[in-house]
Formats: structure tokens, C-alpha cells, sequence
């Protein structure tokens, strides 16, 4: 109370509220002939990214690019991280002089900045072939007059250190045309701390680090100018795209790291202890869910798909887990890169209407069906079964794809591939738990440190009840309660420095049976009569 008159001001802040914050990115793990092995590539657009990035695809990679490029079609983004074998190369300078070793392995970033090359002036950025198809030319103030691609610049080289630098694709391989400038880089410089004139760096180290997705320098001081020009092709990369369950694993492993915010992973090409691996991963995070297809022996020219299916998910991946939908098809695309018929699992598809249905609809809202189960991009699917063969699929929690005349490819099914009979076996209920325990945990972080008293419990039941209320009207759930007081936070809970809330959910069900009734009735009979 104010001692004299006077005007009293007070701040409440009764804003801190529960945020939407899941992503809705996806996770994959393939074979590409470009890019770096074991590391997160974000794929935030469509093909063109995708091409740029990982590469165009080759007889090898084709099924593992179109996987990635299928599922860009219904959404975006993507992580992708590419797997290799440990024989893959980078490509190196074709003029080496005679003595200096010829082959390097620098699979990714993290690599290259903790290794020491000698003798090697540039190399290509990532292992692979592709890389051989590299030319690399440059020009100092010396030899700049006449120099081919001179007109490509505004400003020529004035001191010894600066010079102009292209990157040619002289094959091909990495473009699609032959002869292409991929990148071109304006008044670089060999003296470390250059800048330009807008204040960015020149050094060539840090402008290719940054900037090349193509090539790296090795080794500064091998860089010699002839008559003021550097010209090199590369050679030497090698892809190693023959590689074991391991190799997978390794590059699955990636997506531990909780850094890499995903809500799904898709499997499709990976072999079956990778695709387990994965889903040790998701269950261990509680954040994702991955998605998974048989192999395409299993249901391309055989007479027993339905038992195939159930044989591989049954034995090679023998996993019964809540965080695991698998599908029962591969479908056909065309690969316009190779001008041929190409088999692709379905899981990117399932993965994809996941995805998409949480931008179109709600995140909890079941996959399956005619309004939101349409498949896209198919010439045809390797078997359509039959009903007597879902039921068995299903009744063994495997979801069918299936081929209905006039109607559209559709999923048909929403079950995950868990046993127990629990809430938790359909997709729309795992991805609202999901969604739930990520938004709630996160707006609990602002509780830490406060104190376990009637307010903080208070607020944090208010905000929480305020947004499953949200949820509740958005058709997520059909009742909740949310107890934060004194009988949960006891004593003993309030003197270990502990703070509970209890959470109870009771979700709303997708339907799965539908049963109509056709009842004839006799002539003069009222309808309210016999009703029920």
C-alpha cells in the first residue's frame, strides 16, 4: 500500500502457454552418388535440391533416390544421410607429380576438418565417382588475358595471390551436361585473412569450405601456377555402394542425436537389421515413427505374396513395437534419368501421406483411406490382394496398399506393428502421444528452477489444460484430466527437488469396421417400431 497518493503499476503475466513445435521433417538413410556419407543433408525443396545435392541417380542409387524423390512429391522437408562402404574415394588432381599417394577418403565434413592433407592442392568434396567427371581451372593476374572462361567475371585478379576459379563438369556425369559450369568463384585469394571489398572472406580454404558443394582445398601450398594458370581434371573417385547391413546401421545411427528433429523415417532399401536398428532408435527417442516394406522378391513374381510378407516381417524384421508401420507393396515409377520401369517400396508413399496429412489436416488424424490414403505417382503396384489375404496382413498388424478399380491406389490399413492390445496400436494414437509428450515437455522446461509451490503447479495445470482443450477441439482427443497439487506433489516429492504432473488422455478412434444393417420391413408397418 502506497504511503502517500500515487499511481501503482503491476505486470501479471498470464501468457506462457503450450506451443505446437513438433516437426514435421523426415528421416532417411540410402545410397547416392553424391554428397557426404553419414551426415544430415536437409532436403528443403524438391528434385532439383535433391539432384543437386545427392546427385543424379546410377543403376545402384536409382532405387534409393527415387525413394527420396517419391516422398518429396506429396511433401518436404527431408534429412537424408547417405550411406557408403569404406572403399569409396574422392577424386584427386589427374597431374599429381609421380610419389604423392593417389587415393583419399574423406567421407564428410567432420572428417576434413580434422585431417591433414599433403601434396593434394584440391579434391573433390564428397567420395564417389562422379567426382572424376570434375574439372578445375584458374587464373592469376598473370595468365588471366585469354583465359576461356574470363568473360564469365566482372573483376580481374590485380595482386599475385588473387585469382578467378571455375569448376567444370566435363563429362557430364554431375549435371546432365557436359562441358557445364557448376561454380564460379570471383577474386579469391591464397593469402589467409583476405577479404573482398563487401567484407567476406577471399582465402580460398574458407570460401570452398563454405560455399563449393563440389571441391575442397587439401593442401594450400601445392596450388602452383603456370604462366598464371592452374587447370586439373580429377580422377581417382570411387563409389563403394557394395556394402554391408553394418554400413546402414552406421548411417542410421546418425538420427540418435536428438538434434535432428524428425517426426518419421522412412526405410525403404535398407536391410533388415538396419531397418531393426531404426526402430531401436525411435523407440529409445519416443519422438518418431518409422515406416518399413518387405523385400521385392517377396511380392513381385511369386504366387504366395501374403505368405512372403508375413515370412519377412514374421523372421527378418521380427519386431513388435508402437513405433513401427509397415506396409505390404512396392509399386512401378519411371526413372527418367536411366529411361527405364523402376520398383520402389510404398513405405516412402506411407511415410509421405503421414506427412502430409498433418499440413492438411490434423497430425492425429489416421493415414488410411479414400480421403487421405491416396497413393500418387504409380504406373502399377506389384500385387493387389485379395480381401482374404489382407485379413490375415492385418490380423499380423501389417497394412495393405491396394489397387481399387476406378477408385485410386489407397493404404488400407492403420495398424502399427504391435501386439499388445493397447490404444497405442493405431497410427493416429501413436502420433497424438507423440505430439502431446514433445509440446508439454517442452513448455515443462519453464518450470525448472521455479518453485514446487501452489503457483507453479497452478500455472503449469493451466496452461497444459488450456492446450489440450486446443487438441480436444481439433478432434485429437476425446476427454483429459490433468492433476498437478498436492497429491501428487507430496513432501518427499517437493524435498527430492521433483515436480510431477499426471496427464490422462482418453483418445478418439479411427474407424476400422463398419457394419450396415439392411432390414426389409412388411407393408404398413411404422419404422419407429422396430427400430434397434
Amino acid at each position: 500500500m502506497a504511503l502517500s497518493p500515487s499511481v501503482e503499476t503491476r505486470e501479471v503475466d498470464r501468457t506462457l502457454n503450450v506451443n505446437n513445435i513438433v516437426t514435421n521433417a523426415s528421416g532417411y538413410v540410402g545410397l547416392f552418388t553424391w554428397g557426404p556419407v553419414n551426415q544430415v543433408v536437409n532436403i528443403s525443396t524438391n528434385e532439383t535440391e535433391l539432384v543437386r545435392r545427392m546427385g543424379r541417380p546410377n543403376s545402384e542409387t536409382t532405387l534409393y533416390f527415387h525413394s527420396a524423390y517419391n516422398y518429396l512429391l506429396y511433401t518436404n522437408p527431408l534429412l537424408v544421410v547417405r550411406a557408403a562402404g569404406g572403399d569409396a574415394r574422392n577424386a584427386i588432381p589427374d597431374n599429381l607429380d609421380s610419389g604423392i599417394t593417389t587415393t583419399l577418403s574423406i567421407a564428410n565434413d567432420r572428417e576434413y576438418d580434422s585431417s591433414s592433407i599433403a601434396d593434394i592442392p584440391f579434391f573433390a568434396r564428397y567420395v564417389g565417382e562422379a567426382g572424376n567427371s570434375i574439372l578445375i581451372s584458374a587464373a592469376n593476374s598473370e595468365g588471366y588475358n585469354g583465359w576461356e572462361y574470363a568473360d564469365l567475371f566482372n573483376y580481374e585478379p590485380s595482386t599475385e595471390h588473387e585469382f578467378n576459379l571455375v569448376i567444370i563438369d566435363r563429362d557430364g556425369a554431375i549435371s546432365g551436361n557436359a562441358g557445364s559450369v557448376l561454380e564460379q568463384y570471383e577474386l579469391v585469394s591464397t593469402k589467409e585473412g583476405s577479404k573482398k571489398t563487401d567484407g567476406s572472406t577471399a582465402y580460398i580454404t574458407n570460401v570452398l569450405q563454405r560455399q563449393s558443394n563440389y571441391v575442397l582445398v587439401g593442401d594450400l601450398s601445392a596450388i602452383q601456377f603456370q604462366s598464371g594458370r592452374y587447370e586439373a581434371g580429377l580422377e581417382g573417385g570411387a563409389d563403394d555402394n557394395d556394402i554391408q547391413s553394418a554400413d546402414f546401421i552406421t548411417a542410421w545411427e546418425i538420427f540418435q542425436s536428438e538434434n535432428f528433429d524428425i517426426a518419421r523415417a522412412f526405410t525403404s532399401g535398407s536391410p533388415a537389421q538396419a531397418v531393426i536398428r531404426a526402430v531401436d532408435i525411435a523407440e529409445r527417442r519416443s519422438d518418431f515413427v518409422v515406416f518399413a516394406a518387405p523385400e521385392l522378391d517377396n511380392v513381385l513374381n511369386t504366387l504366395d505374396q501374403a505368405d512372403e510378407v508375413l515370412d519377412y516381417f514374421n523372421t527378418k524384421v521380427n519386431v513388435d513395437s508402437s513405433y513401427l508401420f509397415v506396409v505390404d507393396n512396392w509399386k512401378q515409377v519411371f526413372d527418367k534419368y536411366r529411361d527405364n520401369y523402376l520398383w520402389i517400396p510404398v513405405d516412402s508413399d506411407v511415410a509421405a501421406l503421414h506427412a502430409r496429412v498433418a499440413v492438411q489436416n490434423e497430425a492425429w488424424f489416421s493415414i488410411a483411406g479414400m480421403s487421405r490414403g491416396q497413393i500418387k505417382n504409380a504406373i502399377k503396384l506389384a500385387w493387389s490382394s485379395e480381401k482374404n489375404e489382407r485379413d490375415r496382413l492385418y490380423k499380423a498388424n501389417i497394412n495393405s496398399v491396394v489397387s481399387f478399380e476406378n477408385e485410386g491406389i489407397v493404404l488400407w490399413g492403420d495398424k502399427m506393428k504391435y501386439s499388445k492390445p493397447s490404444t497405442f496400436s493405431r497410427i493416429n494414437v501413436r502420433t497424438l502421444f507423440i505430439i502431446l509428450r514433445k509440446n508439454i515437455s517442452q513448455a515443462a522446461r519453464h518450470q525448472l528452477f521455479e518453485f514446487n509451490d501452489y503457483i507453479t503447479r497452478t500455472t503449469f495445470k493451466r496452461t497444459t489444460d488450456s492446450y489440450l482443450e486446443n487438441v480436444q477441439a481439433r478432434r485429437g482427443l476425446d476427454a483429459f484430466r490433468v492433476v498437478c497439487d498436492e497429491s501428487n506433489n507430496t513432501a518427499g516429492v517437493i524435498n527430492n527437488n521433483e515436480f510431477v504432473g499426471d496427464i490422462y488422455v482418453r483418445p478418439l478412434h479411427s474407424i476400422n469396421f463398419i457394419r450396415l444393417n439392411f432390414i426389409a420391413t412388411p407393408y404398413g408397418v411404422d419404422f419407429s417400431e422396430i427400430e434397434g
